[in-house]
């Protein structure tokens, strides 16, 4: 397993051209702190197991097979955000250990099916589930996500109308892909104009 235990091993790309990360490819990587996803057909079991100080993961659009397999993330005990932008198959204890998960994004307005192992009981009690706006009954009456206690429907899936006389001070901005900003910092449209709020340009 080509990367495995590479202690020093801090920043991974996938390209889109990626379509396998095989059995444990990455694990025990435990200063990896960015993963970039761009394409992935397919992932097998522990590939990031133990990578402990990973604190997001953020899949690309696209189905994921995840092989029938077991433990992906297992043991990633810094990861706080997930987000899934296409559908991932097959998993189970996927998340397994990862406790400190905060925030599960999902920007499919139909739920695909997920394994209830996917995230350790403690997470489905503590995490938000962020869904796009009107889908929240659709997953809160699915049997894999209707474990999560909290289920917003705060994703956009796109831009579909522009509203003039917006007041910078209550616009909370969007990132690119249509996820929520944590922050009032980053670039937001006013009356037809784009403008930087609360970041220093030099």
């Amino acid at each position: 397993v080509v990367f495995s235990y590479c202690k020093n091993l801090e920043s991974v790309t996938l390209p889109s051209t990626m379509q396998l990360v095989d059995v444990g490819t990455f694990r025990g990587c435990t200063a990896l702190n960015e993963l970039t996803i761009l394409g992935l057909n397919e992932l097998g079991s522990w590939a990031f197991a133990d990578c402990k100080s990973l604190p997001s993961v953020e899949f690309p659009k696209g189905a994921i097979s995840l092989l029938n397999g077991t433990s992906h993330f297992e043991n990633c005990i810094s990861l706080k955000e997930v987000i899934i932008n296409g559908t991932l198959t097959d998993g189970t204890w996927v998340f397994s250990g990862c406790s400190q998960v905060s925030d599960v994004w999902v920007r499919q307005d139909k739920p695909f099916k997920i394994n209830e192992t996917y995230f350790p009981e403690s997470v489905y009690s503590i995490a938000t589930l962020h869904v796009p706006g009107g889908s929240e009954e659709a997953f809160g009456k699915d049997d894999g996500w209707m474990k999560f206690g909290k289920i917003q429907g705060d994703v956009t899936l796109g831009i579909a109308k522009i509203k003039y006389g917006c007041n910078s001070s209550e616009a909370l901005p969007y990132r690119l892909d249509g996820i929520k900003a944590q922050s009032r910092k980053g670039l937001i449209i006013q009356n037809g104009r784009k403008r930087i709020v609360g970041v220093n340009i030099k």
